[in-house]
């Protein structure tokens, strides 16, 4: 099945992107402290996360107001 075809499924890939920056965004405000092995990825896209978790979340109210339900 072609992703165009689905125009009024809701994309969960962009809400999981949405629900993982939003929790880089609480590292952001909260974490401090030494970065263990496990941890560099996190630490890698703290930089990322205000911008993406804005936009993303502007889309899905773009989407809202155009009658769109925050479908994607």
């Amino acid at each position: 099945m072609e992703i165009s075809s689905l125009p009024d499924k809701f994309n969960y890939g962009v809400a999981l992107l949405k629900m993982f920056m939003c929790f880089e965004v609480i590292l952001v405000h909260f974490w401090q402290g030494t970065v263990s092995l496990c941890l560099i990825p996190f630490d890698a896209l703290k930089g990322f996360s205000v911008p993406v978790f804005m936009f993303v979340s502007f889309y899905f109210t773009e989407k809202t107001l155009n009658g769109g339900g925050g479908y994607v």
